[in-house]
């Protein structure tokens, strides 16, 4: 394969009918990730915006191209990483993560489940009875929130990429929940003053492009998955029908931009624990983890 400026092709794109060597690839990755941001208005002048990295391809290169970008949209980049307590897997995915935040010079802020609340995901799923998985989203949910804005974060950007995008749609249309399916957007407002508004950048981008940009700018990460991880049979339809007819991903995450889906607003109260918005008297990661 021939890149269009003669050089030999690293990555060919069905869905653009495209080859790209090293150098055209990123600048052609740099510049949808920028007119995305600017389509959405995912980014504001002199806002701090967190990145939730997760030591995989996917939040690297969100980090990667958002420091890239950063001087061009006036933001203060930082980086947030979670260490779930999954036993050497955690440990690897933190290292990466550092490593990474390292090699760009962004200041990463590492929590650890752990050290901080006793437990990891593992006894928290086994006690509760619940999937690890579950358990997991839980408290990523509650905690890529919570710290975050406590350390004086505006938005919170995670590396979520086409196929997460497609594989939710897939999902959450099947089972016929709505609520969710209205939070795939590429931005979600603030509701409330205790939750963050949270930035999709990558919401077009393939995982074979963010894999493809993080190897060619070297960046560290770590490319074994979590021992709880599972196929998604939703993931695997989306890549059936790509096969037969490429581009299909891609106008699957354009149709849900434009989707409006009007739902009920979430009435929150305060946790009586913790103090955080909560649709009960109690958050779910409270009552999870009290159960431990």
């Amino acid at each position: 394969m021939l890149c269009r400026c003669g050089e030999e092709a690293v990555i060919r794109l069905k869905q653009y009918r495209r080859s790209f060597c090293s150098r055209c690839f990123v600048e052609f990755y740099e510049n949808k990730v920028e007119g995305f941001i600017r389509k959405h208005r995912l980014l504001r002048p002199g806002e701090r915006v967190f990145v939730a990295v997760s030591g995989g391809k996917d939040s690297a290169s969100c980090l990667a191209v958002l420091k890239r970008l950063s001087e061009k949209f006036a933001i203060e980049l930082s980086a947030f990483h979670i260490n779930l307590g999954i036993g050497e897997y955690s440990r690897r995915v933190e290292e990466a993560s550092r490593r990474l935040c390292e090699k760009l010079d962004v200041e990463l802020e590492v929590v650890d489940v752990k050290a901080v609340y006793g437990v990891g995901v593992e006894e928290v799923a086994k006690s509760s009875r619940r999937k690890p998985c579950s358990a997991c989203g839980i408290i990523k949910r509650y905690l890529m929130n919570k710290i975050p804005r406590e350390l004086g974060a505006d938005r919170l950007a995670t590396g979520h990429n086409l196929e997460d995008t497609v594989e939710f749609f897939f999902k959450n249309w099947a089972s016929g929940n709505y609520f969710w399916l209205s939070k795939q957007k590429p931005l979600l407002p603030s509701n409330h003053p205790k939750v963050l508004t949270k930035i999709k950048p990558l919401f077009e981008r393939s995982e074979k492009e963010n894999e493809t940009y993080a190897k060619i700018l070297n960046l560290p990460y770590e490319e074994g998955k979590c021992p709880h991880s599972v196929v998604s049979r939703w993931r695997e339809v989306g890549e059936i029908v790509e096969e037969r007819v490429p581009g299909f991903k891609l106008s699957i995450a354009r149709g849900l931009e434009k989707l409006n889906i009007v739902v009920d607003a979430p009435k929150f109260k305060s946790c009586k624990v913790c103090g955080e918005p909560s649709s009960g008297d109690v958050c779910s990661f409270c009552r999870l983890i009290g159960r431990v």
